[in-house]
């Protein structure tokens, strides 16, 4: 039963009702959107309608949702921008985090087309001081959070409107809630940029059509050569790169790069506020109960304790609980967005079994214990491997069109498992881990950082289709010799040699030269780059610029 706020209320703003020779905009959002909705249309121009929906009603308030059916009856929307933040406090944060992705879920079901952002919510600061936050702002934070794991598992842009007028009372109002002018047009850009900066809605835009190649239909066309427009690029940026850098200057590396980046992938709730430190030492413990020190921010850290060095704990040791999957949910999801052209993927964690074995017991411990069979070692690569198999066992089920198995195997020379150990104890758990992803139809992703070249035969013979392998330490040439033409390759670029330390024009030359190698006009190549504290700047520019020149090499 919904719970209602003392007072209620709708604004409602429909342009040019039953025209659809324009491009239209969908803004949901409270008195935040109501406040910012002219400034916004005064950015996106006469040639964008921009209807609203804004209103105090809660997410599980039954006038919400019927209000914004309403809305999607009327009219066709090529983006919706929506946020629901600011109400209903009276939802727990399960709550929230369910019933934002049943909306999301539901958006994108009933507007398959359309181009969907979700938006921050923006901060709560006291009554009368707006440079102090106040305590319901820990709310606002947390239900920020929970959207992003959202645009995470539905692969949606986020509009961080937090980040943007955070740390400035001179755009609030004095309660504590609401903006000046000033805000409503910083707000107001905001959104309007976000908008623009949606994928193909600029192309869309100036050529009055479509987008001809989707995402997913250029992916597989890379990954089953068969000429795809453009060499698809990853470009990840780790948490540590926004309290080490100028974030300005970030985000306008960002923005000038709208292809591989763009600005919605700033992160201001990350950058360090004025009087907090930076690195700081700071203990914690994963899921799997191993305690980890970390001293450089965005960094995972250092192990210091393992809960299984002494492997007669293993018996007695407890997996993390399951999460309580819904195939028939997950599965709706995925097919929505394959039909709006997104490529879809899924996976295991990034270490899931050889590096799961080390932080847990030690990484001697582990090899000693392969080496000598040892009995509770080898009961926890079978429970190890169960429980990775109800993981990969969903989301086959579920239709993804990737898979992914992501673990490191290798250092700067060769592996760190010898290929006889590695075939005894990984590989076999490997192919029966993958097996149901291929049975799916789905493509298998395998990911390992370092010198992987002996142990290459035995990752395709698993049953790999695309490989995920680094650049220089496996060598250029090495990995041309290997699988050009064969096995598409998904390439991590070097991030400790040339973009660290050589120059914005040796790191143009190395994107052209792994292009001009490694792909062709078939296609057999994507690449992957994360952005971590301590490339130079012009570096990061140089190795972005390549990016969006050479991904169309072939063009």
């Amino acid at each position: 039963m919904a719970i209602y706020e003392k007072i209620e209320w709708t604004n409602t703003w429909a342009e040019e009702t039953g025209r659809s020779d324009k491009l239209r905009v969908l803004l949901v959002g409270d008195s935040i959107a109501n406040g910012a909705r002219a400034r916004a249309k005064e950015a996106l121009g006469e040639e964008i309608l921009l209807d609203m929906l804004a209103t105090s009603h809660a997410l599980d308030n039954p006038s919400f949702r019927s209000e914004l059916d309403d809305f999607l009856r009327r009219s066709r929307y090529d983006v919706i921008h929506f946020n629901n933040g600011l109400h209903g406090f009276h939802l727990s944060a399960p709550e929230y985090e369910r019933l934002y992705a049943e909306t999301t879920s539901h958006l994108l079901e009933v507007c398959p087309d359309a181009r969907l952002i979700l938006a921050l919510s923006t901060p709560i600061t006291r009554t009368g001081d707006p440079s102090e936050f106040d305590e319901k702002n820990r709310v606002v934070l947390e239900r920020n959070e929970a959207v992003r794991r959202i645009a995470e598992r539905f692969s949606l842009p986020v509009n961080d409107l937090y980040g943007k007028v955070a740390g400035k009372p001179e755009i609030r109002s004095t309660d504590g809630y609401h903006y000046n002018d000033s805000g409503c047009l910083l707000i107001g850009g905001e959104i309007a940029r976000a908008v623009k900066e949606t994928k193909g809605f600029v192309k869309a835009m100036w050529c009055g059509c479509r987008e001809g190649m989707t995402e997913r239909e250029n992916m597989y066309r890379v990954i089953r050569f068969e000429r795809p427009e453009y060499i698809p690029v990853n470009f990840a940026v780790n948490d540590s790169v926004f309290s080490h850098y100028d974030p300005h200057a970030v985000e306008e590396l960002l923005e000038s790069h709208p292809v591989i980046a763009g600005k919605a992938k700033m992160r201001w709730d990350l950058v360090p506020q004025e009087g907090q430190k930076v690195d700081e030492d700071h203990i914690y413990y994963d899921e799997f109960g191993v305690e980890w020190k970390r001293d450089i921010d965005g960094i995972r850290g250092v192990i210091q304790r393992r809960p299984l060095e002494d492997f007669r704990k293993i018996r007695d040791y407890v997996f993390p609980a399951l999460p309580l999957f819904d195939p028939e949910k997950d599965r709706a999801a995925v097919a929505r967005a394959k039909e709006a052209g997104r490529f879809t993927s899924a996976g295991l964690p990034h270490g899931h079994t050889f590096l799961r074995l080390t932080d847990l017991c030690g990484f001697e411990n582990v090899l000693m214990g392969m080496a000598d069979e040892d009995e509770d070692l080898m009961l926890l690569i079978e429970r190890l491997e169960a429980y990775n198999a109800a993981f990969i066992g969903h989301y086959a089920k579920c239709g993804y069109d990737m898979l992914s198995f992501p673990e490191d195997l290798g250092m700067q020379v060769g592996p760190m498992i010898s290929p006889d150990l590695f075939r005894r104890f990984v590989k076999p758990s490997y192919q029966r881990l993958m097996k149901p992803a291929r049975d799916a139809g789905a493509v298998v992703h395998m990911h390992s950082d370092g010198d992987v070249k002996v142990l290459a035969d035995d990752l395709i013979d698993g049953g790999v289709d695309v490989l995920n392998i680094q650049d220089l330490v496996n060598g250029i040439d090495w990995i041309r010799a290997k699988f050009f033409g064969k096995y598409a390759i998904d390439l991590d670029v070097d991030r400790q040699k040339i973009t660290v330390f050589g120059t914005p024009a040796e790191v143009d030359d190395l994107i052209r030269e792994e292009v001009e190698k490694l792909s062709s006009p078939a296609g057999g190549l994507m690449m992957v780059y994360g952005w971590y504290a301590g490339t130079p700047l012009e570096n990061v520019k140089a190795l972005m610029d390549a990016f969006e020149k050479y991904m169309y090499y072939w063009d």
